[in-house]
């Protein structure tokens, strides 16, 4: 009895160990992906307001300042 308990032991372990690993791997996945969207959620809704401003910009005004375009795209992300 007490030679079956020792030969199981290693199985459950590693079972174990699997089971942490995979919980982990998955965890880890599911925050990148959540990270990843927020960020690209982020970067559009940021995006989106700018490129209407610079279609105005362009159409009031003309492309003849660089400045404003490079602080533009500066802040979009």
């Amino acid at each position: 009895m007490h030679g079956l308990r020792r030969r199981l032991h290693p199985v459950s372990y590693y079972h174990v160990c699997y089971a942490d690993l995979t919980a982990a791997v998955l965890g880890v996945i599911y925050v990148y992906t959540v990270s990843v969207q927020h960020l690209v959620f982020l970067c559009l809704r940021a995006v989106a307001p700018v490129a209407r401003l610079r279609q105005e910009w362009h159409v009031n005004r003309g492309a003849h300042s660089p400045t404003l375009r490079l602080q533009i795209m500066h802040r979009t992300c």
